[in-house]
């Protein structure tokens, strides 16, 4: 209606933004949830090659794997956008 205020699809996207921002720092503020990215980013095989030459059929083994490493990629891409300190001391972590 005329008149009555709602708010933009601009706003709700900046706000379930600000929210997700939010939600991973909360997650790696902790040891626990570092623990969980770091295992996150593993299964990923992002620290990995994707190359496997006794793959019966390589391409999409590759394939395969690099679309799991973009999860990764993107996952990275966000703590160093959010928390880049949370993930020095992730690695500070896992390297014992």
């Amino acid at each position: 209606m005329a008149g009555e205020s709602c708010p933009s699809n601009g706003s709700k996207r900046l706000a379930k933004r600000e929210q997700f921002a939010a939600d991973l720092k909360w997650l790696m503020s902790d040891a626990r949830g570092r623990r969980l990215m770091m295992k996150l980013l593993s299964d990923t095989r992002m620290f990995a090659s994707t190359y496997n030459p006794l793959s019966k059929d390589v391409t999409t083994e590759m394939a395969f794997y690099e679309g799991q490493k973009n999860v990764g990629y993107r996952a990275l891409a966000e703590i160093n956008a959010h928390c880049p300190d949370a993930y020095f001391q992730m690695m500070k972590e896992r390297n014992g």
